[in-house]
């Protein structure tokens, strides 16, 4: 992807590892009245969001920076007396859900008046100017891709204004495809890395333990490795870096096929656990095995998506991955 099209991608600020039926849709009013701005848009969070990842996305999504956005507040209705009132949302580390936030509240963003504000398409050709997205290349690339020799054939039987008119329709959807495909594949990364975070935290924990259980002898340095080799692929994750998520994905492989070798050998030869039970050793394998197994599949179609991606939406991502806290 180029440089150009990283101002009308949008990315959803996403980190949780639930599904996209757990985000819940929010309308954006943005307000200027000095400068008559008067807009209502949408996007989606997760309820366990914060506040300040609510500011983050709408800086990827609207391109508002975060000295732009004078002033975010809620509605509020008295469940006692019926007053209504307002709600400032100022604090950063405060999640959706702590302010009541639900599916299809309405968050107001006041803009401050030096905010370069101008996503809103106008369909009068006499207030268009530079800023149009109309004089946007990636625009432009939208609607020939979208619309076709059909576009182009209907606007030699039709007037001028009209032909502007039906060529802004067609910019604004082809805007609109291009930031929902864009916008799903952040939000698949952006919650695929969390989710395999996690994941080698947990493992991280557990070799920790196992490292200092077995401190002084040589299954020290089989953990010890391991655990170098689990904070490569917490790297590649985090940074969606795909040189080390290769070279994690073949540490995966070859632990799974150890695994299944000892699965092997042990039904084979009939194998005991220090609790003299050839049963639970052969339960206990075969766990460990289709907890790998599990872990690998999704973990090739994580990185399946990282390589398929382009820059441009891999940058999006990481900006959000890079972000996340580190104990999640």
């Amino acid at each position: 992807g180029s440089n150009g099209q990283l101002h009308v991608m949008t990315a959803k600020w996403d980190m949780s590892p639930l599904d996209a039926d757990k985000r819940i849709p929010l309308k954006i009013h943005i307000e200027n009245c000095n400068r008559g701005i008067d807009d209502l848009k949408e996007m989606s969070l997760d309820s366990l969001n914060t506040i300040g990842e609510l500011k983050f996305q709408i800086e990827q999504v609207f391109a508002i920076q975060p000295e732009h956005q004078s002033d975010l507040y809620i509605d509020t209705v008295d469940p006692d007396t019926g007053d209504r009132g307002q709600q400032s949302l100022d604090n950063n580390d405060m999640k959706l859900s702590n302010y009541g936030i639900k599916p299809g509240t309405i968050v107001h963003l006041i803009l401050t008046d030096s905010a370069p504000y101008h996503l809103t398409l106008q369909t009068d050709h006499s207030n268009q100017d530079s800023r149009s997205p109309l004089n946007d290349p990636v625009v432009a690339v939208n609607i020939a891709a979208n619309s076709g020799s059909a576009v182009e054939h209907q606007s030699h039987s039709q007037s001028p204004d009209s032909v502007q008119k039906m060529h802004t329709s067609v910019a604004a959807h082809g805007v609109m495809n291009v930031n929902e495909e864009n916008d799903e594949a952040v939000h698949f990364l952006t919650k695929h890395s969390k989710i395999q975070c996690r994941v080698l935290l947990v493992v991280f924990e557990i070799l920790l333990v196992l490292l200092v259980a077995y401190w002084g002898t040589i299954s020290m340095l089989q953990y010890g490795i391991n655990i170098l080799l689990v904070l490569v692929g917490w790297r590649a994750c985090r940074k969606l870096h795909r040189f080390l998520g290769v070279c994690f994905a073949l540490f995966l492989t070859i632990d799974l096929i150890i695994l299944f070798l000892y699965l092997v050998f042990g039904i084979a030869n009939k194998h005991q656990s220090v609790y003299g039970s050839h049963g639970l050793y052969i339960a206990l394998l075969t766990v460990e095995f289709l907890l790998n197994s599990v872990w690998l599949f999704f973990y090739f179609r994580f990185f399946r998506a990282v390589f398929a991606a382009s820059d441009a939406i891999r940058e999006i991502a990481v900006n959000i991955t890079s972000k996340q806290p580190i104990l999640i």
